[in-house]
């Protein structure tokens, strides 16, 4: 066709000037160059969408993952990949595209692909209520392989570090957990062990507690979510379970199993959540004792020794002083030796006196542990009858180091032994008349290594099992672990921390884990007293102020625990904290009955602003104030200066108890003042209690 343009192009220039033949054929070179760039530009295209749609494994208008990048995308979600997006199979090289192993590739509920020799990975869609949820299953081709995606967000995360460290939202957080207790690992197996996150804009992750994994969370501009799978070893349990006695069995190869989630926004997640994936919140309601008074703790301060006049002392110094008491804690050894569930007779005389005594006051409380010292004259028993957890062989008892000796520990998942254990408790019970117990151990650092259980357990199982058994004994029980038990009744002891800088000292750790708690299903809540986390002052009590912005944000919790006693400090101080003490017995408390079917339906006592305004931005980043069902909002002071802070008041009409007066949210309250006699809340007004 060119040729032929060719040639009636000189025709014609035989017959026009030289000037007109110049322009013609500068417009036909134009023409067949721009007719060029549109051939090369179509190919391109064609090209270039190919070659996407080929790199791009999809499920249906779901999610997409481009098998270059590694990026997962969820296509379908009310948010955008700039808020949140996957990295799959990071620890694979680059080069490796992976193959589609679907059985039916026109399914749109479920994605496969293979890294042949490395891994293999299923996604498969389900709905669950108004949930859209993706299963995530990862399988190694061998046992030397590293599993790892990670998940980067401009969000803000909650939920619990399972490290000691609460934070609120999540900032750096780096743990491994080991569902065989193959090793010995505080992190593993803190005072907390739940492994499900939600964001900000209703996002959930929720780790399979069955497979051994690693978790890190890093705060810089974004939030970086990593899961790492770990050796599949098998437990010493597992292995006897198998077999064999000498060795452990040979590892399998690497798995990862985890699940993400998303709703409309974030308590439209959490609901879902709570309902279809969590155990089911408690049905019992704790003895109202529990609510109603203050808890102390009787001791003697050097002495690991308890005795009667420790406890004499304290109640009659509360009674003199008009102070209440729900419960009194015997602070230190009062067994003649751990494990004998024994009073010691030499220190406490007839316990039959002792109790005739606390009934004009208040319920005596006793700590009580899963150790058997090898002193006791329960040690001897228990190993005959194989009552404690074995060493890793399963032959003889795993001698444990826990932070009162040397001792052996008792095995939760035998039936038999449980039976043993209760029966010596319901002993003590009908000979000194004690109902309340303090459940305390010193987590897995003092588990044997490579422990053996009669049933195999995973991690947390034994926290979840003593929640149980305390909690089906006594309607009075304080706990310090708790994992997977929301189904108990007990209350969980959330001790405050001391923490100082150049310019004041501050306590911390009440509000944010009693967040975590409350949004992981622990609603019985006990604000246990201060202490120093680092140690170095453990004969030193917290200034006054700080003493007292504790307690003015811990009576507004169901429970309350002096560690320290108010007349440490001057007679103002008392005066102040019977005051505030009366404030909680007439207005918190009443409110905090009145939240009875909520609580048994698994919505917490204390909850953060976002609980009842999920679409409100400027609450999801605010920790340091909480709300006492939905209408009481609470702002303290938590370091002793400067005496004023800002508040956020959301949206409704609020009455400002202190100040008198009305407020319309949502608005910021800017330096407020709250005095130390002052307790900073504000009452929603009832026409504006439901939440639009």
């Amino acid at each position: 066709m060119i040729c032929l343009i060719k040639e009636l192009v000189l025709m014609a220039d035989e017959k026009e000037s030289p000037k007109q033949s110049y322009l013609k054929r500068f417009q036909l070179h134009f023409m067949v160059a721009i007719t060029f760039l549109f051939i090369i530009g179509n190919l391109s295209a064609v090209w270039h969408f190919h070659e996407e749609e080929r790199l791009a494994i999809k499920m249906g208008r779901r999610i997409s993952f481009d098998t270059s990048s590694r990026v997962l995308t969820f296509k379908d979600a009310p948010w955008s990949s700039l808020q949140f997006k996957g990295y799959l199979a990071n620890n694979i090289p680059k080069g490796w595209l992976p193959l589609v192993c679907s059985a039916d590739k026109k399914n749109v509920s479920k994605m496969c692909m293979r890294w042949k020799g490395i891994a293999r990975v299923n996604l498969d869609y389900h709905q669950v209520g108004s949930l859209s949820c993706f299963n995530v299953k990862w399988d190694a081709d061998n046992q030397n392989e590293v599993l790892r995606d990670c998940y980067i967000s401009n969000l803000d995360w909650f939920g619990s570090s399972n490290t000691g460290d609460f934070q609120w939202p999540l900032q750096n957080v780096s743990y491994s957990h080991s569902p065989n207790y193959t090793f010995n690992d505080v992190n593993t197996f803190g005072h907390l062990s739940e492994h499900f996150w939600l964001s900000s804009n209703g996002i959930a992750i929720l780790l399979n507690e069955s497979t051994p994994f690693h978790v890190s969370w890093k705060k810089t501009k974004l939030m970086e979510m990593c899961i790492n799978s770990k050796s599949n070893s098998i437990s010493a349990t597992e292995n006897q379970m198998l077999g064999s006695s000498n060795k452990i069995t040979e590892k399998p190869n690497p798995i990862l199993r985890y699940r993400i989630c998303y709703g409309r926004n974030i308590m439209d997640t959490y609901s879902t959540v709570r309902k279809y994936f969590s155990r089911n919140s408690t049905k019992k309601w704790p003895n109202v004792k529990m609510f109603e008074h203050p808890h102390w703790i009787a001791k003697d301060a050097g002495n690991e020794l308890a005795s009667m006049s420790t406890v004499v002392d304290l109640a009659r110094e509360l009674t003199k002083r008009n102070l209440s008491c729900s419960t009194m804690e015997v602070f230190g050894k009062w067994e003649s030796e751990y494990g004998n569930l024994e009073f010691n007779e030499i220190h406490f005389g007839n316990i039959s006196n002792l109790m005739k005594f606390m009934d004009q006051s208040c319920d005596l409380m006793l700590p009580i542990r899963p150790y058997i010292h090898h002193n006791s004259q329960r040690f001897s028993e228990g190993i005959e009858k194989n009552y404690f957890i074995m060493d890793a062989g399963g032959r003889v008892p795993g001698l444990v180091h826990w932070s009162h000796g040397v001792g052996a520990m008792l095995d939760a998942s035998y039936t038999p032994a449980v039976d043993w254990f209760m029966q010596k408790l319901k002993q003590l019970q009908l000979d000194s008349r004690i109902s309340s117990f303090h459940f305390t151990y010193d987590g897995n650092m003092s588990l044997p290594f490579q422990p053996h259980f009669k049933k195999g357990f995973h991690s947390g199982d034994l926290n979840q099992r003593f929640s149980e058994i305390m909690g089906a004994f006594s309607d009075k029980v304080v706990v310090d672990h708790v994992s997977h038990s929301q189904n108990s009744s007990v209350f969980v002891a959330v001790q405050s921390v001391i923490v100082s800088n150049d310019t004041s000292v501050c306590f911390t750790n009440l509000i944010e884990k009693s967040f975590v708690l409350g949004i992981l299903g622990y609603p019985y809540i006990m604000s246990d007293g201060i202490s120093f986390g680092d140690g170095t002052f453990a004969n030193k009590i917290p200034n006054e102020i700080v003493y007292q912005r504790w307690l003015q944000a811990s009576i507004f919790l169901p429970a309350i625990r002096f560690s320290v006693t108010p007349w440490s400090y001057s007679e103002s101080v008392v005066e102040n904290i019977k005051k505030l003490l009366a404030f909680r017995q007439k207005i918190v408390i009443p409110h905090l009955m009145g939240l009875k079917n909520d609580t048994l339906a698994g919505v917490p006592f204390i909850r953060p602003i976002w609980w009842s305004y999920p679409n409100d931005s400027d609450s999801l980043a605010i920790k340091d104030q909480f709300l006492v069902g939905d209408s009481i909002l609470v702002a303290p002071l938590f370091c002793d200066q400067p005496s004023h802070r800002n508040i956020y008041i959301p949206a409704g009409i609020w009455e400002d108890v202190n100040k008198k007066k009305v407020v319309d949210g949502p608005m910021w309250l800017v330096n407020y003042t709250i005095s130390i006699t002052e307790v900073p809340y504000f009452n929603r007004m009832p026409q504006h209690k439901k939440v639009g």
